[in-house]
């Protein structure tokens, strides 16, 4: 494979066939096109769909090189990349979830885990200090001698049930 004659392009997703054609590759690795993507960048030998890569905000996601070109610096490619257009977008502090077998590619990359589920996926920054370094900072606002507590819930939409659990 000549990595120089690897071509890179913007997705449109609003078109069908364009869409269709990364869905099917996703397909074949075993990933989903997640519906909140909203930049995608494609790789092309040719004619031919080598890898893949999609921007949600902060989020890096659905990136998938052909098993044929993998180990050629093509996801690399793709990450640059998403990073320079989230760049571009104004998000500077940006996330990846992964299979905890590509950690290490990510970690080279210039990527810190944050926490992993054992087997199942990897959350990854790309700031070495982001999460923590926020978790540090809140102390500075603890308030001695009363009661603070807080809870995370996903309420979409908030109900009343919501309410009564929270009381």
């Amino acid at each position: 494979m000549n990595v120089s004659g690897i071509k890179i392009r913007i997705i449109n997703l609003s078109n069908p066939r364009e869409k269709s054609e990364i869905e099917n590759f996703l397909k074949l690795q075993n990933i989903s096109l997640e519906k909140d993507v909203d930049y995608t960048v494609a790789l092309y030998e040719s004619d031919k769909l080598v890898g893949t890569g999609s921007l949600s905000n902060k989020v890096l996601k659905c990136i998938a090189v052909d098993v044929n070109y993998q180990g050629e610096g093509l996801s690399n490619m793709i990450v640059s990349n998403l990073v320079s257009e989230a760049y571009f977008r104004g998000y500077t502090h940006l996330f990846i979830y992964t299979k905890p077998m590509n950690l290490k590619m990510f970690k080279d990359m210039g990527f810190y885990k944050i926490e992993e589920v054992e087997d199942k996926v990897v959350l990854l920054e790309n700031d070495p200090k982001g999460i923590s370094g926020y978790t540090k900072n809140l102390s500075k606002y603890k308030n001695n001698g009363k009661i603070i507590s807080s809870i995370v819930v996903n309420c979409n939409p908030f109900t009343l049930g919501h309410k009564y659990l929270i009381e």
